[in-house]
């Protein structure tokens, strides 16, 4: 059997393959986080000292290093899902499909 090469690689059910859909980081929480408080990109930027290419691409949802991830943890007290999530093609959060999968 085939593996699917995009997240959930692995899985050998040819039904659960068919179904999966790509999945996409989302930084959604990060500016929830920052206007809970009361803290602008700008703010975040001099605080966690990430370059503005960095800066960009949250804002445009791109990949980001590891190591960026964790030193904006680190100076926002905060864990990496408080920051980021995993979204499907509509926007959805995946806890979201999960939660409604539990449900069913």
């Amino acid at each position: 059997m085939e593996e699917n090469s995009s997240v959930g690689a692995g899985i050998r059910d040819p039904e659960r393959i068919e179904r999966r859909t790509v999945l996409h980081i989302s930084y959604r929480p990060l500016w929830h986080l920052l206007l809970d408080r009361d803290m602008n990109k700008q703010k975040l930027r001099e605080v966690t000292g990430l370059s503005s290419s960095s800066m960009a691409k949250l804002g445009k949802g791109e990949s980001i290093t590891t190591e960026m991830l964790v030193r904006i943890c680190s100076k926002l007290d905060c864990d990496l899902t408080d920051i980021m999530e995993l979204v499907d093609d509509n926007g959805e959060p995946v806890r979201n499909r999960i939660k409604k999968a539990e449900a069913n």
